[in-house]
């Protein structure tokens, strides 16, 4: 019906989705290949297949939206996504919001060796692809001897003390806002046990001086 052949039953639903309307035919020719479409029935279900939006419920009001369709295709906005759809494009989204931070993991000697061997690769094959680039630079590397393997051993060996260092160095970061705040608390704890020394001291004085204001009173009266 779209293409005006039947086609092969694997790649229908492909050619269906790539269907940007009939070419080098006129609207004429379109409706009598719909006029074929018979019986009703069997119209009302491409129809709906091709989900058309129709003015009405007749054979000629379908014939019409069908002819329409095929002329100029435009999607209906009637079909609902179904729920397994809507679960896809949700672990989509939920992969996509993930942000791996932190120290950058450390390569392993092969890894080194394949960011070097690449582009010797790339530069000799051109017209090689990445699998192949990738399977050419991992036959080379089994060939290798243990002392061609060294230099990028060193490498990965670097690459890892630097990965141990920076990661430590995170783990320092995060606890040393606690640190601060238990030393403000201690700080606070001294201020406070501070005034109430002084407090102490104040009432202390306060008690002698009315001791000796009484003690003075005392010798008057004798």
């Amino acid at each position: 019906m779209a293409f005006g052949r039947l086609g092969k039953s694997t790649n229908r639903k492909s050619n269906l989705r790539k269907f940007s309307g009939v070419n080098g035919e006129t609207e004429d020719m379109v409706k009598q290949r719909v006029s074929r479409l018979k019986p009703f029935k069997l119209l009302k279900e491409v129809v709906q297949l091709f989900d058309c939006k129709s003015s009405g419920s007749t054979m000629e009001d379908y014939s019409n939206a069908l002819v329409k369709f095929l002329l100029k295709p435009e999607p209906s906005g009637n079909l609902k996504t179904s729920s397994k759809e809507k679960g896809k494009t949700k672990t989509r989204s939920k992969k996509a919001k993930k942000v791996s931070t932190g120290p950058k993991k450390p390569l392993t000697a092969f890894f080194h060796f394949l960011k070097e061997a690449r582009e010797l690769v790339k530069k000799k094959h051109p017209e090689y692809s990445i699998t192949e680039v990738t399977q050419k630079c991992s036959s080379k590397w089994r060939k290798m001897t243990d002392d061609e393997k060294k230099p990028f051993e060193k490498l990965a060996r670097k690459d890892k003390e630097r990965y141990e260092a920076e990661k430590k160095g995170e783990k320092q970061s995060k606890r040393a806002p606690s640190t601060s705040s238990s030393s403000s608390s201690g700080s606070d704890s001294d201020s406070s046990s501070d005034s109430e020394e002084e407090k102490k001291a104040s009432k202390g004085k306060s008690k002698r001086k009315e001791k000796a204001k009484k003690a003075k009173k005392d010798e008057k009266t004798k």
